[in-house]
């Protein structure tokens, strides 16, 4: 009777266990199955989206950061983003210029620098897009300030369209436009300020 007993217990333990499993494939299958319903339907409302609307350009701000430079001095920063930028110096006190170099680490010296902006107020550069990269973006702090404060915002020159008509016509399945677009990130930006625009109206 004990045998019986111990074998009923084995077999239940197992058909239990069996169940558990069967429940934990329901349960995984059925996250995959919505979340890829989800994707689809984002990539749906984003291929209509991109197909009704006609931005032929936008500024996205790709960084932005604070800091401060002795007399002087310069800080200096790398850039490596692809495409036409531009850049803009914010000075908050103070005096700082904005240097602009593909090949050295710019200073005032015109033989050292590609690009320049040394106005008292706001430095705008407009880098074009064949500049060779990285860029490397240096400010300079004027002797007449201690120390001055700036805001350095660096934006890229984003063609949405141009990029969504190749999206359109590379013959690739679901999860590789879902790639494509998550690579992308400019895309995803763009979709955001589109699908703003389109709520509001």
């Amino acid at each position: 009777m004990e045998r019986v007993g111990e074998q009923r217990m084995r077999r239940s333990r197992r058909r239990r266990s069996r169940q558990q499993g069967f429940r934990v494939l329901v349960k995984s299958l059925t996250i995959v199955l919505v979340v890829t319903g989800i994707m689809r339907n984002l990539l749906n409302r984003f291929e209509q989206i991109m197909n009704a609307a006609e931005v032929k350009e936008i500024d996205l701000l790709i960084h932005q950061t604070e800091g401060t430079v002795d007399h002087d001095n310069y800080t200096y920063y790398s850039l490596h983003e692809e495409g036409a930028l531009k850049i803009i110096l914010e000075t908050k006190n103070g005096d700082a210029d904005l240097y602009i170099s593909s090949s050295r680490r710019p200073q005032y010296y015109p033989e050292s620098y590609d690009f320049a902006s040394t106005t008292c107020g706001m430095d705008l550069v407009e880098v074009p897009e064949d500049l060779r990269r990285p860029i490397l973006v240096g400010v300079y702090g004027h002797p007449a300030h201690r120390r001055s404060a700036f805001t350095l915002s660096m934006y890229v020159n984003f063609r949405p369209n141009e990029t969504y008509r190749k999206y359109k016509a590379s013959r690739i399945g679901f999860k590789e436009k879902l790639n494509f677009i998550i690579r992308n990130t400019a895309m995803w930006r763009v979709f955001e300020l589109i699908e703003g625009v389109f709520f509001i109206i």
